[in-house]
C-alpha cells in the first residue's frame, strides 16, 4: 500500500483539492461540522502565519490527494521572549488511509522539513473529543515527536442571543479603537500577551494586510480607566475566507430543530442552519487585560457581547486556557461547550525547556488556528 503513496509539498494548483478534503472531513457527534477555507486555502493561511508548508499525501495511482497537514512558522512569545515557533494544524485524511502507516511517514517528512529549518518548539491543539487523534499523535510510536500536554484550551461558542445587562465598574468606560490610538493599543496588547505562552505578536501596521484580514479598526474594543488602556478585545469576522458548515444533525437534533427554529422566530434565539449551510460566527480575539484582571475583562466582554448580539452572527468563539483568570467570564454566557488539548511538540536535539502552564499561562488565538 505504501508504495502507492508519496509525500511532497502542496502548491497553489492543489488549492481546490485541499479545500475539497476539508469539506469532506466532518467532526462532531450530535452536530457534525466541517471547517472550510473558501475561496482559497492558501489565502486563508496568511492569517495563521507568514510561512506555511502544506504536506500532501498523494495516491500516485489515481493522482489524488488523500491527506494533508500544515506546518506554520510565525513569531510568538515563548517563555516571555519573542521568537520563531511552529504551529501544526489541519491534519486531514481520507477514511481509506486512516489505519495505515501513512501518519508515521508523514511525520518523517515533517522531520525533514524541520531539519531544513529547525524551530525550538511547535504547538498544536487537538479537539478534546477526538480520542483517536489524541491517542495516535501522542503515542511517540513510529518516530513521532514528543507531545507534551500543556493543558486544555476552553473554546465555547457563545450564543449571541438573549440580552445581558451591562457590567458597570466605576471609572471604566469602553470605546472602539481610533486611528491615532493604534500604536498605544497594539503596544498594550503585546505587553499583555508577552506574559503568556505561545501568544501571537501583533503590530498596528498589520491592519489592512492579510495577517489581520477581515479585521477593521472599529472591530477592536478598548476598556479605559482614567484615560489608560486596561483591556482589549477584538470581534473578528473571518467568514469571507474561513467558514464552519453544518453537515448533519443527530436524529434527536433533527426532531427538535423545527420546534427550536419556530421558537427562534418569536424570540432572540438564532435559528439552526440547514445542513450544508454556513454557521454565522465571529471570533473574540486579542483578549488582554492589565494584571489579568478578570472583573475588568468580564465587563469588556459584556460590552462587546451587547454590541454584537444584534448582528448577523449566531456565535462568538473565544479561546482561553483553563488556568487563565480571564476564563471566568465564560461562565456567564449560554454556549456550546467545546475545548481542545494543547501540546508542545518537540524533536530530539532541539528541545527548549518550556515553563509549565502553572508558571506561564498559555494563550492560543483561535482566530489564527
Amino acid at each position: 500500500m505504501s508504495s502507492r503513496f508519496q509525500f511532497k509539498l502542496a502548491e497553489q494548483q492543489d488549492d481546490q483539492a485541499l479545500r475539497d478534503c476539508l469539506a469532506k472531513n466532518h467532526m462532531g457527534e450530535g452536530i457534525s461540522i466541517s471547517f472550510r477555507r473558501e475561496p482559497s486555502y492558501f489565502a486563508a493561511c496568511q492569517v495563521q502565519a507568514d510561512e506555511v508548508q502544506v504536506i500532501k499525501c498523494v495516491n500516485t495511482s489515481e493522482d489524488r490527494i488523500v491527506g494533508f497537514g500544515s506546518r506554520f512558522t510565525l513569531d510568538g512569545y515563548v517563555n516571555g521572549q519573542l521568537q520563531r515557533l511552529g504551529y501544526l494544524a489541519d491534519l486531514r485524511c481520507e477514511p481509506e488511509v486512516r489505519k495505515s502507516t501513512l501518519l508515521a511517514r508523514g511525520y518523517r517528512y515533517l522531520q525533514e522539513l524541520h531539519e531544513q529549518q529547525e524551530l525550538s518548539c511547535y504547538f498544536t491543539v487537538i479537539l478534546s473529543h477526538n480520542k483517536v487523534a489524541l491517542e495516535q499523535l501522542t503515542s511517540q510510536r513510529a518516530g513521532l515527536p514528543k507531545y507534551a500536554h500543556m493543558g486544555t484550551i476552553l473554546s465555547p461558542a457563545i450564543r449571541l442571543d438573549y440580552a445581558q445587562p451591562a457590567i458597570n465598574i466605576p471609572g471604566l468606560h469602553f470605546t472602539t479603537a481610533k486611528p491615532d490610538q493604534l500604536p498605544a493599543v497594539f503596544e498594550f496588547i503585546n505587553q499583555q500577551l508577552a506574559t503568556k505562552q505561545f501568544s501571537p505578536n501583533y503590530q498596528a501596521h498589520d491592519l489592512g494586510t492579510n495577517r489581520l484580514r477581515g479585521l477593521n479598526i472599529d472591530d477592536i474594543y478598548i476598556a479605559w480607566q482614567e484615560n489608560r488602556i486596561v483591556a482589549t478585545l477584538a470581534a473578528w469576522d473571518q467568514s469571507s475566507f474561513r467558514q464552519t458548515h453544518i453537515e448533519a444533525y443527530s436524529t434527536g437534533m433533527r426532531f427538535l430543530k423545527p420546534f427550536y427554529n419556530a421558537a427562534a422566530r418569536l424570540s432572540p434565539l438564532k435559528p439552526l442552519p440547514q445542513p450544508g449551510n454556513q454557521v454565522p460566527h465571529l471570533y473574540f480575539s486579542m483578549a488582554a487585560a492589565e494584571y489579568n484582571n478578570s472583573a475588568i475583562f468580564g465587563a469588556l466582554v459584556r460590552y462587546v457581547y451587547r454590541q454584537r448580539r444584534v448582528g448577523p452572527w449566531h456565535y462568538a468563539i473565544m479561546g482561553l486556557h483553563q488556568h487563565d483568570p480571564l476564563a471566568a467570564c465564560l461562565e456567564d454566557y449560554r454556549c456550546i461547550e467545546a475545548s481542545g488539548e494543547l501540546f508542545a511538540v518537540q524533536y530530539p536535539g532541539s528541545e527548549l525547556r518550556l515553563e509549565t502552564p502553572e508558571q506561564r499561562i498559555p494563550y492560543i488565538e483561535l482566530a489564527r488556528i
